[in-house]
């Protein structure tokens, strides 16, 4: 074989054993910085992966419908914080288990004499929310409940200072690196009631994707990340 074609047989080698998963703009899960890196806590866990399967994972950013598509036609290989539904069982599989699980919370501005205690004591109280986000099925199909749909955390909490609204639901690690980030702690603060999600949050592979034979391996090391308590470590270290 000449050198030229030895060079190209192990390019395409190397081009088959990396994957490739989508991403999409969510702080602190992932994000691009203001200098261009890609950061937060899906890619950090990402490059962990990468390293302990000795498989080059290309991380690529685009908006989330665009994800879905890619990763129902094989464009890409995986997806990252991604929820079980049946429709998506069709083109994609699901590593097991999933990486996480994160609570709903409430919060109030912190002067507030608003408690809430169980989900019942919603009732009445005007509630932003981000929009198209699914946060548990009893509260998503609540049609009681007086909510008000909008497109940043920003307005979420710039809607709860003004009094817009009397509570806000959120998920609970976004919140956390949110207000922490922004410095806005003081003026916030969650009631005692969380509302704990029905589903969680997984890896998911294509249905497509040339490289599914990877997907044992993926979920070894996946479960003894779990296991070990790495995922929680790196979560831990965004607030």
């Amino acid at each position: 074989m000449s050198v030229g074609g030895f060079l190209q047989a192990n390019n395409a080698v190397g081009e088959e054993s990396q994957l490739t998963i989508g991403m999409t703009n969510r702080a602190p899960w992932s994000f691009v910085s203001k200098e261009g890196v890609k950061k937060g806590i899906d890619v950090e866990i990402v490059k962990e992966i990468e390293k302990r399967l000795g498989v080059k994972i290309n991380i690529q950013f685009f908006p989330w419908k665009r994800c879905l598509h890619m990763l129902q036609e094989g464009e890409i290989d995986l997806i990252a914080r991604f929820s079980k539904t049946a429709d998506r069982e069709k083109f994609s599989y699901y590593i097991k288990p999933p990486y996480t699980k994160d609570a709903i919370v409430f919060y109030v501005k912190t002067d507030s004499d608003i408690t809430i205690n169980s989900y019942e004591e919603l009732s009445g109280k005007t509630i932003g929310l981000l929009r198209g986000n699914a946060y548990a099925q009893k509260f998503d199909s609540d049609t009681e409940l007086l909510k008000e749909p909008v497109d940043s955390k920003e307005q979420l909490f710039k809607m709860l200072e003004s009094g817009r609204v009397d509570v806000v639901a959120i998920y609970e690690i976004s919140s956390l690196y949110y207000l922490s980030s922004n410095g806005l702690n003081n003026l916030f603060r969650p009631v005692k009631f969380k509302l704990q999600r029905s589903d969680a949050d997984f890896f998911g592979f294509s249905r497509k994707s040339t490289k599914v034979s990877l997907i044992s391996d993926f979920e070894r090391v996946v479960e003894k990340m779990v296991s070990q308590g790495e995922i929680n470590k790196i979560i831990d270290s965004f607030y």
